[in-house]
């Protein structure tokens, strides 16, 4: 904030523009380029919160060896494939491609039923 608030003094505050927006500093920034920022706004990091609160929720709602399924072959905890997850769970890759199915199947099945979900369902938009 000091960083913005020095650039805001040598454009002679920020109560008042009386300079181009496109005049450069010493720097080669304009004034904008100084305010600027790539960062998301408060709109987009509530929004990604919602977001993983719904698919936490989502993910809760399954059993916990599926979640676990889930978990470790999409990379939410560790990223394997299935034959991994199975070597990982002491279990077939047959039983954890199944698991894998279920518990996905679950989730579009739970996601469809409640209206909470329809950001989720289209990729939050």
């Amino acid at each position: 904030m000091r960083h913005l608030t020095e650039r805001a003094r040598r454009y002679g505050g920020v109560t008042r523009v009386d300079r181009s927006l496109d005049e450069v500093d010493s720097e080669g920034a304009s004034f904008v380029d100084n305010i600027a920022s790539d960062a998301p706004g408060p709109d987009l990091i509530v929004e990604a919160r919602e977001r993983q609160r719904l698919a936490r929720r989502l993910l809760n709602s399954l059993p916990v060896q599926q979640r676990r399924v889930l978990a470790l072959n999409f990379g939410i905890a560790d990223e394997m494939t299935v034959p991994e997850v199975a070597r990982r769970m002491g279990r077939s890759p047959s039983w954890t491609f199944a698991q894998r199915r279920d518990a996905l199947a679950a989730l579009r099945e739970i996601a469809a039923r409640d209206r909470a979900f329809a950001g989720l369902r289209r990729g939050g938009r």
